[in-house]
């Protein structure tokens, strides 16, 4: 390994830990947030809420260009002209989506039959143009592995959003509170982001050769996000035309839960796996499938880890800490820790396609989800109510994941053996957490407990713990060994 690679492997396990602190510190106060907001608003508005936030990222991502990847992957990313060219683009974007917005909002109540959702889609629409007036060294740092910079601004940024939500709906209890919320949050990090910003300054440029470089770049990621919003995003909206809006929430509270794994394997591809095998195509190294698999295995492991912690605490969490009319929760998040792992399968991978300027095989993989998800997720809330529509969400993103072989493997990159080890491993724990959770099993152990189901739980969380605090510390040896750590300096 020369010396370059060497610091880059150093840097990137101190932006692995800078991303993963900033995650669980979010995740906590995102998970307080819930609990508190779960007493004093009614599921139905949650239900409310998820709407309006699908339909803003659906407008986003379907014209995203691809700047901030862009930023990251092209050599002239730290180049003035072409990030605030990049820049420009991204102002003149938010001003559409918001238009855009205020445009739909309308047919979207009528469709949804919820009046109140037309001025709340239109002002949470604002937050579009409050993001894209952010410094581009958002992109330009993950670029150069400086994540603690940008950790900092998201968790500034979320925590006094949050504090502004719960003031809010302590005193109103509304869905407006949500909005209010998420508009200060935004407009917290867009400002924080210039305010600190070390290196970027911003201003409206615009030049016609990075313009065409940034869009030519972005064409089959345009395509790409849209696909992947609506395969993300299409479970959500289906349940919430084909069941009622305390169906959504309940499976809104529970798919957030769920997602935790694979949020954190996606940020952690992307600000630490994504610029790493970008620098290691661009130096034309022969080992690019060795180091996209090699990469893959610590991503994998972490999220094995937290989906066991899950799916141990799931019950737990919805009987013990959630309003009784959560409840239900607990098993919906469990069942869906099924389709969130095939998600992290492809989340862990998929960044290497990218690395290399393959934007068409990702807008194929989103087209393929999208239709295994709508299908099957359609065919198990008919056969199944809720259960069914989980499972079937479930088998549909293993199908998508199935397509993804192709590409790789056009690229060298074989995972049909990690997949399968790492997925049986899986399936082996939770198969052993659903037996220590029977209540009918821990009565007959020990007769004399009060609560059968709360101990099997809480063993299960115990065992869960051990299991991932296990597999995390062996891993964070591996890491550790390879790379000799030091903590990286922004």
């Amino acid at each position: 390994m020369d010396s370059l690679e060497a610091e880059t492997s150093k840097r990137s396990v101190g932006a692995s830990v800078w991303t993963f602190g900033g995650f669980a510190v979010m995740s906590g106060a995102r998970l307080a947030n819930n609990l508190f907001l779960s007493y004093l608003l009614a599921p139905d508005l949650f239900g409310i809420m998820a709407i309006a936030n699908i339909i803003l990222q659906g407008v986003q991502m379907c014209s995203d260009v691809g700047v901030g990847h862009c930023l990251i992957q092209n050599a002239k990313g730290d180049s003035p002209v072409f990030y605030n060219t990049a820049w420009t683009i991204q102002l003149v974007r938010g001003v559409l989506i918001w238009t855009l917005l205020i445009a739909i909002s309308g047919p979207i109540a009528s469709f949804y039959a919820e009046p109140q959702l037309r001025l709340i889609v239109v002002a949470l629409g604002s937050t579009a143009l409050i993001q894209s007036a952010a410094s581009t060294e958002i992109h330009t740092a993950k670029r150069h592995l400086r994540i603690a910079w940008i950790t900092s601004l998201e968790v500034a940024s979320q925590i006094i959003g949050i504090i502004v939500m719960c003031a809010l709906a302590y005193k109103y209890k509304s869905v407006w509170c949500l909005v209010f919320g998420a508009i200060v949050s935004a407009s917290v990090f867009a400002i924080l982001s210039h305010l600190l910003s070390k290196t970027v300054k911003n201003r409206l440029t615009w030049n016609h050769e990075s313009a065409c470089e940034l869009i030519r770049f972005g064409k089959w990621i345009l395509i790409g996000m849209l696909l992947s919003f609506l395969a993300m995003q299409i479970d959500r909206l289906l349940l919430g035309k084909l069941g009622d809006f305390t169906q959504l929430g309940l499976y809104h509270f529970a798919f957030s839960l769920s997602l935790l794994a694979s949020t954190i394997v996606e940020r952690l591809s992307n600000t630490v796996q994504f610029p790493i095998l970008a620098a290691v195509a661009n130096s034309s190294s022969q080992n690019y499938s060795e180091r996209a698999i090699e990469s893959r295995q610590s991503l994998l492991i972490i999220a094995m880890a937290l989906l066991t912690l899950l799916f141990a605490a799931a019950p737990l969490i919805f009987n013990h800490l959630y309003h009784e009319n959560f409840r239900d929760a607990g098993w919906i998040t469990q069942l869906m820790c099924f389709p969130i792992w095939c998600l992290v399968l492809t989340k862990t991978i998929d960044r290497a396609l990218l690395a290399i300027g393959d934007t068409r095989s990702l807008a194929y993989l989103a087209f393929c989800r999208l239709i295994f998800c709508s299908t099957f997720s359609y065919i198990g809330y008919v056969t199944g109510g809720l259960q069914g529509f989980c499972v079937g969400v479930g088998v549909g993103s293993l199908t998508a994941h199935l397509c993804l072989y192709v590409p790789l493997r056009r690229c060298g990159i074989r995972i049909l053996a990690q997949d399968i080890r790492f997925s049986l491993l899986a399936v082996l724990v939770a198969l052993i957490g659903l037996t220590v959770q029977n209540p009918s099993l821990v009565a007959n152990l020990s007769p004399n407990v009060g609560d059968p189901a709360l101990v099997g739980h809480c063993v299960a969380l115990a065992l869960a713990t051990v299991f991932a605090a296990a597999i995390s510390l062996q891993q964070w040896r591996v890491v550790v060994g390879r790379n000799g750590y030091t903590p990286a300096t922004d």
